[in-house]
Parts: structure tokens; sequence; C-alpha cells
């Protein structure tokens, strides 16, 4: 099929004469064998002649009948017509293209979205690997003990000089004190307080254990509704415990009697 060149249509619709066509059949103005295509318009206005349409015009019926048809159509489809059409067509074709606009759109938020979502559970994957580090009771060593006071200088550096000065404090004590409890062993071990019951001080280390008594030196960082108590370890990780008890006290020296 030959491609519709709508502009040029509706260039010859809007050349063409103008209003409501009329079909008539013959009169004593034209041939009784003919049909008239006109508009009554401050007076009679002839556009074309359709010969051999009349129903009774005593041509071929076949050609009778398509030269009527023709006829027909000509009266239907009159300028006003046309142009009501292709009207019709372009406000189509605009809601058409606003349509994809918002196709586009959509489609564009929905891949923004997609990446947001990605990158939303690549980060929950992030956090759900992170695991606390678990000390068991004989992984408690002078070593160990050495090494998690450091850390905890280490981690503390980007804090205020005046948490600086606690924190090295907290540190030296703990250091001193786990020492002592590796030296007086396990009689000097305190009982565990349950984190539900109270909160130990803050910026001061502890000895922590979960519900799979695991044990670890810690810093508290706050305490839940659920009475769960979260402590920071020296490399930064959250250790969520049950319950705490203070780090044993050092040694004291005995005074030289000598």
């Amino acid at each position: 099929m030959t491609k519709i060149n709508y502009q040029a249509l509706r260039e010859a619709a809007e050349k063409a004469t103008c209003g409501v066509w009329s079909l008539e059949y013959g009169e004593e103005r034209f041939d009784g064998d003919d049909a008239l295509i006109h508009r009554e318009a401050a007076g009679y206005i002839p556009i074309c002649r359709i010969e051999g349409a009349h129903p009774e015009s005593g041509f071929d019926e076949d050609f009778q009948m398509e030269q009527q048809a023709n006829a027909e159509f000509i009266a239907a489809a009159n300028p006003a017509t046309v142009l009501a059409l292709l009207d019709e067509r372009e406000r189509n074709q605009q809601y058409i293209k606003s349509r994809d606009q918002e196709n586009e759109d959509i489609a564009l938020t929905v891949g923004k979205l997609r990446v947001e979502l990605e990158a939303a559970n690549e980060r929950i994957a992030e956090l759900e690997a992170l695991k606390t580090p678990r000390l068991t009771h004989t992984a408690v060593n002078e070593c160990t003990i050495s090494v998690s006071a450091e850390a905890i200088r280490a981690c503390m550096e980007e804090f205020p000089e005046s948490v600086q000065d606690i924190v090295e404090e907290c540190a030296s004590i703990a250091e001193n004190a786990c020492r002592a409890a590796m030296i007086q062993g396990a009689n000097t071990v305190q009982g565990w307080i349950p984190c539900s019951d109270r909160m130990p001080e803050f910026y001061f280390p502890v000895l922590v254990t979960d519900e799979h008594e695991d044990m670890a030196i810690a810093l508290p960082v706050y305490l839940d509704a659920g009475g769960r108590c979260a402590f920071q370890l020296s490399n930064g990780d959250i250790f969520i415990a049950t319950h705490w008890m203070p780090l044993p006290a050092a040694p004291q020296q005995e005074a030289d009697n000598g």
C-alpha cells in the first residue's frame, strides 16, 4: 500500500469545497441516470456528477451498483470529514507520544530503583557478613591481651584528645588487669552480671560473653530494648553480649621488709 501523505491530504481538503456535501439523483437539472454531489449554500453548488449511479439508470447492474457506492462514498468523505479524521489522528499521535515519554520516564525510574536496590542488597550482605570474632576461654592469653590493648589505642586515634586520654588509661588498666588475671587464675574471677540487670560504665573495658559462651574484652556501647548490651571490640566490630564482668584488678605488690 502506498504511504499516505497526510499533509498533502490536509492541504487538498482545505482547498476543496467546504461544508457538508449532499447526494442527489437525476432530476430535471441533469441527466436522470446520474447522481449529483453538491452543496446547498447561497444557491445550488454542483461538485461532481457520477454517471449511471441512479438505481433505475438502465446500466449493467454491477456497474450501476458500483457507481452508486462511489457516489455515496464521495459524498460522505467530504473535506469536512477528512479534516476531522486528520485532526483526530494528530490528537492520537500526540497521545501516543506523551505515553511513550511517560513509559521512558518510568523505565528510567525503574532502572534507578533497581540500581539502588542492588546497592542496598549489597550493603545488607556486607553488614550480614560482619561477624564478631569469638574468643573461647582458652583463647585469652597474654599475647591476645597485649594485642587487644594496642588495638584499642589504635582504633580511638580519631576521637578528641580528652577521649583518647580516657581510652589510653582504660587500655593500660585492661592490659595490666588481664595480665594479673592470667597470673592469679580463676580464683579472682567474679560472677557474670546479666546485661539486662546492669549496664557497665562507659569508656571502661570489661570482659563480656554471649549466648554461645564466647568471651572478649570490649568497651560498652549501648543497651537495646531487648536487654542485650552492645560492645565494641578492638577492631571496631560490635559484640552483642548477654553478660559481663569487670576485669580483675592488678595484683598488689608486697612491701619489702628487708
